[in-house]
């Protein structure tokens, strides 16, 4: 018997093991979606960032390009390039971040003032300016990125044929004016939004987690408790079946053995059995771990009226004395309630049975 109890013992280690791997099972899987769920925001934010502000800096190239328009005015003889710099050089605000440039079959005439026209007129303007791709089409010209003087450039430019040949007339414009002078009210509410989710994904999880290893424990350590407390009677409710000790009544642990309960059935005279009932409950699935429990629940509700025993391996015999049949229907429903307040689930694998105090 007592490697029995050896073995229920290895038992309930097993299954409180197995209790903490499916916590930390849990656990992983909640953390794993958190973080899956953060990286998907993110990405969702960096994406909307780089969306937003590609077509707010597309919105005011084409502004530009429509601006560019005015400058050249078509006549018969095909656009006046003195005109054309003489209007820049009037109407358009210049300074080292914005400005005006004009060329003719690729070659710079005029570009942002006259001290830098200087330095720079005669030679190819795509050189100049640092032109590092062939741009995007637009309607009369393109949209390009450039380096200029060591920083990023975006360069609108129409193109217009001309007796003398292609004339060019562009607007350069560096990545910072367009930023600082771009409309991102739309993006900043977009960000607030995705970050406000992010939080609150992160939060709800952190909630989530926290509750869960708090039930795990205090679940760990009620049964830590009456586990250990109770796998002890097991081995000594076994023992006493086995060696049919009659005269040893368990009374710390609020149980007799079979033996002495059947001595008690025996001895009732007529009318002390009809004030009498015995109540079984059978174990639907009978296992140590479901042993123990109802043991616990019969041991708080053990009365001085009262007989327990573990009647059958999948069985507990219940004899009331002197009792009634509303005090065995509460004993029931406590029996319930009882097993529901320590164990928090219902006690589903049972079936209870009220009969007369006989054997």
């Amino acid at each position: 018997m007592k490697k029995t109890s050896e073995n229920n013992n290895d038992k309930n280690k097993n299954d409180k093991n197995n209790n903490g791997n499916k916590g930390k099972k849990a656990n992983i899987f909640l953390i794993v979606t958190a973080v899956v769920l953060s990286v998907l925001v993110t990405f969702l934010l960096i994406y909307e960032a780089v969306n937003v502000k590609n077509k707010s800096i597309d919105r005011l190239l084409y502004e530009k390009a429509a601006y560019l328009k005015l400058f050249v005015e078509d006549t018969e003889e095909g656009p006046d390039i003195d005109s054309i710099i003489e209007k820049i050089e009037v109407s358009y605000p210049t300074s080292a971040s914005d400005f005006c440039f004009v060329s003719l079959n690729g070659e710079l005439i005029f570009i942002r003032d006259a001290d830098l026209t200087r330095n720079e007129a005669g030679k190819n303007a795509d050189t100049v300016l640092g032109i590092t791709d062939k741009g995007n089409r637009i309607e009369g010209g393109y949209v390009t990125n450039a380096d200029f003087s060591g920083r990023d450039f975006r360069v609108v430019r129409m193109f217009e044929e001309t007796t003398e040949g292609e004339l060019s007339v562009g607007i350069a414009i560096s990545e910072a004016t367009l930023m600082s002078s771009g409309d991102f009210d739309i993006q900043i509410e977009h960000i607030a939004v995705y970050m406000l989710l992010l939080s609150i994904s992160f939060i709800v999880s952190v909630i989530f987690l926290a509750h869960k290893e708090s039930e795990m424990k205090r679940y760990e350590a009620i049964l830590k408790q009456k586990l250990e407390d109770n796998w002890v009677l097991i081995g000594k409710l076994g023992e006493r079946v086995e060696s049919k000790a009659e005269d040893h009544e368990n009374a710390q642990y609020g149980f007799t053995t079979r033996d002495v309960a059947k001595q008690v059935l025996e001895s009732l005279d007529d009318k002390q059995r009809e004030g009498s009932r015995r109540i079984d409950i059978r174990l639907l699935e009978c296992n140590q771990t479901n042993i123990v429990r109802y043991t616990v629940v019969l041991e708080r509700m053990k009365t001085e009226r009262m007989i327990c025993c573990l009647w059958d391996d999948d069985m507990f015999s219940v004899i009331m004395l002197n009792t009634s049949d509303t005090a065995v229907n509460n004993f029931v429903k406590q029996f319930l309630l009882q097993y529901q307040s320590i164990f928090r689930k219902d006690a589903k694998d049972v079936k209870i049975t009220v009969g007369e105090a006989v054997l």
